[in-house]
């Protein structure tokens, strides 16, 4: 009975594991900006959301999903469930492509792998798209095996329905398509292309539309910010590109790096090179499965999906993280992998996967579960706990608090706008409110700046009947909140700070009217 059901049961108990990695503490940590921007915008009405995400420079997908999601499941824990979903589909698919492209063994160490990967771990625990990313972009990769080696319609009509709700959920798919067109050439039984280049057309076509929608506003937007844009240069282009590509092993392997754990990312990554090297020169058979037709397939895949988003990433005029681009290529890299252990004799081979999913879990997985994310929830509840009639809260960037508010809720008026390392600050006008990037912040120029002595009149009118003021600004321990000295200094004449609060990478201060 159970040799009958055993790759079922397996299979079942790695899923368990993998819940109870993804669910654990899940609402422990606040909602970091990025997530309460996606559950913010996503509960915009219908109509509304792919307008403000063209303008935010996101795929629509996600958000149309999480309109609904997000309105039932109101709690961090709730809505970053909705990731935990995804995480778990994610297995599911690598087991199955693990089965269509090797054998069973091979897909069941793939998907024990895939239920402690630090890297799909970390975004199956955050209320961002890319979980979504990984899973739907999986399942293309598998309708498209089944379309290679099985044939049939149904399998190239999920392939083309599932490769289209893709390219609308990541504006880098363009590089999974190619991936996938390697692959078709490589593992191709018949000649497929005249259909497989029909969907990839149309589908090419349609984002290449959306694309050229939203680069024209982002352009806009990048004229409009000025200064605030870094300046794309050859050599900030070379470094990104290096950096990334030299980061990827590691990140693969242990997750997105964080600066107080890069000493257990290398220690993980030489660990598991030493277990791999040990399965190559222990098994014949390991040396072997490199050159599978297979195997060959998914590596060039894995390769082409790591160094296209890094390439890509790399011409972007601004500092957004890298890390979460390897969304498409760790389930495949995982599937490498699992194919490596299977490969070898049968107690060598138990021993090896053991001892990689427990390097994996101690200085991969157990930080990524545990990983601290930017409070911003305990400073709203101070302001919610403490606040007082006429109340006026600062903050710098303001749309980080306007959508920080939906979540954790409070009755003070919310003024504030920009600020930068050059102690200027843009200002938004009194009675202007931040309601989205189909706004963003309306005009950027530098002549619109103010620093100085120039401050203190803007202030005295934003807080013309306010008694009191809180500001939220940055510590300066982040470039994404810069500290507010020249706003602490405009108020000094007619305010006195009765209380601060400071939760890396915030400061949280009170002042009251003199």
């Amino acid at each position: 009975m159970f040799d009958k059901y055993k790759n079922i049961i397996i299979l079942v108990l790695i899923l368990l594991v993998g819940a109870g990695l993804r669910i654990w503490r899940l609402g422990k940590e606040s909602l970091w900006y990025d997530e309460l921007y996606a559950v913010w915008s996503s509960r915009f009405p219908l109509t509304e959301i792919l307008v403000e995400q063209a303008s935010a420079m996101h795929p629509p997908v996600y958000f149309y999903l999480g309109h609904f999601w997000f309105s039932l499941f109101t709690g961090d824990a709730g809505v970053r469930s909705f990731s935990v979903i995804w995480g778990m589909a994610t297995i599911v698919v690598v087991f199955l492509i693990g089965s269509l492209m090797f054998n069973n063994r091979a897909a069941l160490w793939a998907s024990a792998l895939a239920s402690i990967s630090p890297f799909l771990i970390w975004y199956s625990r955050e209320a961002t798209y890319y979980s979504w990313v990984a899973f739907i972009s999986m399942l293309s990769f598998y309708c498209l095996l089944r379309g290679i080696k099985l044939g049939g319609r149904p399998n190239w009509i999920f392939y083309y329905a599932s490769t289209t709700i893709a390219v609308f959920s990541h504006f880098f798919t363009p590089v999974l398509l190619l991936a996938q067109l390697i692959t078709f050439f490589l593992l191709r039984r018949q000649w497929y292309l005249r259909g497989w280049s029909l969907v990839g057309g149309l589908a090419l076509a349609a984002q290449s539309a959306l694309l050229v929608g939203m680069s024209m506003n982002y352009t806009r937007r990048a004229a409009d910010a000025g200064s605030l844009m870094e300046a794309s240069t050859f050599s900030i282009f070379i470094s990104k590109f290096f950096n990334g590509i030299m980061a990827s092993p590691v990140v693969l392997i242990g997750g997105p790096l964080r600066a107080n754990v890069y000493a257990r990312h290398i220690l993980l990554f030489l660990s598991l090179s030493f277990v791999l090297v040990l399965l190559f020169i222990a098994s014949r058979k390991v040396r072997e499965v490199i050159w599978e037709k297979n195997f060959m397939a998914l590596s060039i895949s894995v390769l082409l999906l790591v160094t296209g988003p890094v390439f890509l990433f790399a011409l972007l005029p601004y500092g957004a993280g890298v890390f979460r681009f390897y969304s498409w290529a760790t389930p495949l890299f995982l599937i490498i992998l699992g194919r490596l252990i299977a490969a070898s004799p049968r107690k060598l081979g138990l021993l090896l996967g053991f001892a990689a999913i427990f390097l994996i879990t101690v200085y991969g997985t157990l930080p990524a579960v545990k990983k601290p994310n930017w409070d911003i929830r305990s400073m709203m509840t101070v302001v919610s706990q403490n606040q007082k009639y006429n109340d006026r809260l600062l903050c710098f960037p303001v749309h980080h608090c306007v959508v920080a508010e939906s979540q954790y809720p409070n009755d003070v008026v919310t003024l504030g706008g920009l600020n930068d390392q050059k102690n200027r600050f843009f200002l938004l006008d009194r009675g202007q409110a931040w309601s989205g990037y189909q706004n963003f912040y309306g005009d950027l120029s530098e002549d619109n700046w103010i620093s100085g002595e120039d401050l203190r009149p803007v202030i005295s009118s934003l807080l013309l009947d306010a008694e009191r003021v809180w500001i939220l600004a940055g510590d300066g321990t982040s470039d994404s909140y810069h500290i507010a000295d020249g706003l602490y200094q405009g108020l000094n004449s007619d305010w006195y700070e009765v209380d601060k609060w400071i939760k890396s990478p915030y400061r949280l201060s009170l002042y009251e009217r003199r």
